[in-house]
């Protein structure tokens, strides 16, 4: 919570004449579609940004685009993606509505020659997901899903660790994510595992490479069908994975991968923290790798698009095509279980 406040006052004092951000001469020209929460957050890590800006907002009605622009340093409100995807000035789109809006939203986009990112999942279905990258590729056109967890340093602290040898050959991948929400939460997002449990998949996936065979599955769904709770091991020729999911409680949200020669640990919520730690394969603690975020950890996926965008680059190593479908394929599968 203090956090939360801390961040909302910086962002009030960087849309104050005194505190504006100097943005560079090339700066990104950003596009937004959707006025809701992730808007909102991904808009504060623009404001405190030297290489981007936020530059138009485009919403079902006029009346909520021009809201969100009065609140949001006055970029042009637009009361359909039509009339801002017209707009040659825009660089790229991000993305911000639900799940079964992404695909239209994100294809206008893309046929329209806009570069996307999109806030994840980045579709309800991989078969989706494919088609747009494929629309990607035949206009020349940057997309990329918002699993802004990837771009972490952490993370890429982790994966340098583990080519290291600092851990030996990985043999276990674990992650633990809990959080107590509402029902109606959990059916508008269509169960957890399009929620927030997509980062645990992604986590998984990232440390595993591959997540095809799965050894076993328990879950529980609402009475609508959607997981409200749900238990995965996976494995490999030589490692296996666990992925715990639950929206009924509120517990702490770990993660590890246990190597044959030492582990590493992210602080809950493994998904946010921005602390790791290396063990030696005593358990003994060798090194722990801390960092500042300024903008709740959206600022290191902002700055990997514009650096992308910038240098003419359509896809990122760090969240990939592969990466993007093959979650998405595994999400639809347990979906099904």
């Amino acid at each position: 919570m203090i956090n939360r406040i801390t961040t909302r006052a910086k962002y009030i004092w960087r849309n104050t004449p005194l505190g504006r951000v100097k943005k560079v001469p090339d700066a990104l020209k950003w596009g937004f579609i959707g006025t809701g929460y992730m808007s909102d957050t991904f808009s504060r890590a623009i404001s405190g940004s030297k290489n981007n800006i936020l530059y138009s907002i485009a919403s079902r009605s006029i009346e909520k685009a021009q809201q969100f622009s009065r609140s949001h340093g006055n970029p042009v409100p637009y009361g359909s993606i039509e009339d801002m995807l017209a707009d040659i000035n825009i660089d790229i789109v991000y993305v911000a509505t639900p799940v079964e809006c992404h695909y239209e939203q994100v294809k206008k986009c893309l046929e329209a020659k806009k570069n996307v990112l999109c806030e994840k999942p980045l579709t309800m279905n991989a078969s989706e997901a494919k088609e747009l990258f494929r629309i990607a590729k035949e206009n020349k056109c940057f997309l990329m899903e918002g699993m802004w967890t990837m771009c972490l340093p952490t993370m890429r602290i982790a994966k340098k660790w583990i080519q290291e040898g600092r851990i030996g050959h990985p043999q276990l991948v674990r992650a633990d994510l809990n959080k107590r929400l509402l029902p109606e939460h959990v059916r508008k997002h269509h169960g957890v595992l399009y929620d927030y449990g997509i980062y645990g998949i992604a986590f998984v996936h990232l440390f595993m490479n591959r997540l095809d065979k799965v050894i076993s599955v328990v879950s529980r769904k609402d009475t609508e069908g959607n997981i409200t709770d749900i238990s995965i091991q996976y494995a490999t020729d030589d490692c296996k994975g666990i992925l715990n999911l639950c929206s009924n409680f509120e517990a702490s949200s770990k993660a590890e991968i246990i190597g044959s020669e030492g582990s590493i640990e992210w602080n809950s919520p493994f998904n946010r923290t921005n602390t790791i730690r290396l063990f030696d394969k005593n358990g003994v603690l060798s090194e722990t790798y801390s960092t500042k975020y300024t903008e709740e950890g959206f600022e290191f996926e902002l700055e990997e698009v514009a650096r992308l965008v910038k240098s003419g680059t359509n896809e990122s190593e760090l969240i990939t095509e592969y990466d993007t479908v093959h979650c998405l394929a595994m999400i639809n599968t347990l979906s099904n279980e």
